[in-house]
Formats: structure tokens, sequence, C-alpha cells
């Protein structure tokens, strides 16, 4: 089967992971692989096998004003719709919601069949006006969508449920060595540095019980819009000698199984990659309960600890309990591991080819 991804771009982030692990997988199974990309200014992020073919669109990725907005939607339609033409896939996959947009509104241009999927909290997600009046247009022409928690389906009150399909992020297949390996006593926190992940609240509530713990460190993967008020705010604590801005890394599984605790502090997510990945390590896993995506993983003291949306102090506990307590932290780990056979890529995979298989 020949299938085409439509996405933004592969920078990092949990949408574009999602993309390339499918990918892979696909392509290792015998399937005629394409990804396309309209936003081509740099580098991808993630790493592509030469069986997988890479289209760049090279156009703009984002313009604020009506007017330009309107004609930059233009020139993306004719040149996804030219990418599709050129390809002739058996099948689109548009990941995010401009893409979704696009590529639902070429679906009556070309044979192909078009099964988008919606990666984010739409009650939360910042977008432009034009784009909601045409995401209201171009959903319900959807014959099936695929979403990436119950929680994220639910902010589509607007499309009929029997279109609705929810397909968790898959879990890639572990390095079982791994697991077994001491961990270090190290707090990890991956993620794009934006306001909505809310590290400020990690590196607020590790102040609170860094003099307790004096071997405990926190390391922070990811770049963005708030690194520099980040480090501002390490200095202003200071703990530069504790909390450490790593940077982006393309080995996400080996800062994971090496890490003691690993905190996810959004206040809102489509379903939380990085926290699929950290609980597939075994590592002990400390969530704001945001929406969408963290409750539906995690049963608070058992795989995992809830915590409330950006409130320190109940952070701040949280980690005091599980850094002062290895049983603790083992149990948690452990039972975060089932999530490899319920989140297997095998079955994720099943679930996709199921919907599409069905999408007429």
């Amino acid at each position: 089967m020949k299938i085409q991804f439509v996405i933004a771009s592969l920078k990092m982030g949990g949408a574009e992971r999602a993309v390339t692990k499918l990918a892979k997988h696909w392509s290792h199974l015998g399937h005629d692989i394409v990804i396309t990309t309209w936003a081509d200014d740099g580098e991808d992020f993630y790493q592509l096998p030469p069986s997988i073919t890479r289209q760049r669109l090279s156009l703009p990725l984002v313009s604020s004003a009506l007017l330009h907005k309107i004609a930059l939607q233009f020139k993306r339609f004719h040149a996804v719709l030219g990418a599709i033409k050129r390809t002739k896939p058996d099948i689109v996959l548009p990941f995010q919601t401009e893409a979704n947009i696009l590529c639902l509104a070429t679906q009556n241009f070309h044979d192909a069949r078009v099964v988008p999927s919606e990666r984010t909290n739409i009650d939360r997600q910042t977008l432009h006006p034009l784009s909601r009046f045409l995401r209201r247009i171009t959903y319900p022409r959807a014959k099936q969508m695929v979403f990436v928690s119950k929680g994220a389906a639910s902010s589509c009150p607007w499309l009929p449920e029997h279109k609705k399909q929810v397909i968790y992020n898959a879990v890639e297949k572990p390095d079982n060595s791994n697991t077994s390996l001491p961990r270090d006593r190290t707090i990890v926190a991956i993620g794009r540095l934006k306001k909505l992940k809310g590290f400020d609240l990690l590196i607020s509530a590790f102040a609170k019980v860094s003099t307790d713990f004096p071997d405990w460190r926190v390391k922070i993967y990811g770049d963005g819009p708030e690194g520099e008020s980040l480090q501002h705010q390490i200095k202003a604590l200071h703990l530069t000698d504790k909390i450490e801005m790593c940077g982006p890394t393309q080995k996400v599984h080996n800062a994971l199984s090496k890490a003691g605790i690993f905190v996810l502090t959004s206040y809102y997510e489509g379903m939380p990659n990085a926290l699929i990945e950290a609980m597939s390590t075994g590592a002990p896993c400390i969530s704001t309960d945001c929406p969408h995506g963290p409750n539906e993983l995690i049963r608070s003291g058992y795989n995992g600890i809830l915590t409330p949306v950006g409130q320190v102090a109940p952070l701040s506990e949280a980690l005091r309990n599980l850094m002062a307590t290895p049983k603790m932290r083992r149990q948690i780990g452990d039972n975060a591991l089932k999530i490899n056979k319920t989140l297997d890529i095998d079955l994720i995979s099943k679930q996709w080819f199921d919907v599409i298989t069905n999408t007429t």
C-alpha cells in the first residue's frame, strides 16, 4: 500500500514523532511511504531511513494577517494537491489541524482516501480565526477521523461520534536490557520550551526540595522560546549547579532509561508522547492531570502520580515522596512498563489499518 503522510514539518514535537514512528514501522513492513511537509526551514529533527520518500514543498509556515493568510492557504492547497496527484497514494494521512484542513479540502480532486488525525487539545489550541472557520467546514467532510486521545475526541462535539476513532501514540519495541539498569538520581523533563509545557513549575517545585535531596539533579531536554526565561529562573533560585538545560536530543529513550523520575508539567496536551515513552522505559512518572491524555494513561499511585495543573506545592510534595522512597519508585516504574503491551506498535498499527481499510 502507498501511504502519504502530510504534516507541516518534522521539527521536534509529539505529532512529528508519531508520524516518524508509524512511517518507519510501515516501511519496514513493506509499504511505500511518503512524508510531505510544506515548511522547509531547516533540517528535520527526526531522521528517516532511505526507504521513505521525503517531499518538501518549501512554503511559509505561518501568517497572521488575514489577507496573507487567505493567500497562503490557497498556495498550500495547490501545493499539497499537486503533491498528492504526483504521488498517487492509496491513503493520505494528514497530521495536525492545518494539514487536516488542507487534505480534506483536496479530497474531491484525487482518488486517494483521506484519513485526518487530530493531535491536540482543540479547546486550548491557539489557532487563527480563518483556520477555525475552515476546520468547522472541512472536518465534517471526513469519513473517519483519528484522535490521539478520548479527551481530544470529546473536544469536537460537533463532529458525529460514528466518525471518531481514538488511537493512542505507539510505543516502539523497547530495548529490554535498559529497563533493569540502575537509575540516576535525576529528574528528567522533555518537550518544547513553551509556556504551555510548564517547565517553570518543575523548577519552582524542585527548588522547594533540593536542599533536602542534595544528590538529585534535574535535566530538561528541548528548545524553544522560553529557554532564556527558564535560565533566568534557575539562576535566580541559585540552582545552576543542580538544573541543566540540555537542549533537544535524538536519544530520548537513553535519557529516559536512566531517569530516576520523569515529570510532565503541561497545562494541556493532546496526548503526551514524552509521558508514554517515559512509562515504556519503566521510569516512575509524575504528571499534571491536564486535559488531555495523562489520566487516560496513569492510575495515580499505581503506575504514576497525577498532580493538579499549575500548582507547585502538590508537585513538590510528589517529588519529595518519590525521591525519598526507592521502593515506591520501583513499584510505580514496574507498573508503568505494562504500557509496552497496551500501546505496542504492532497493535497500534493494526488499529490504524482497521480505520484505513474501513474508510471508503
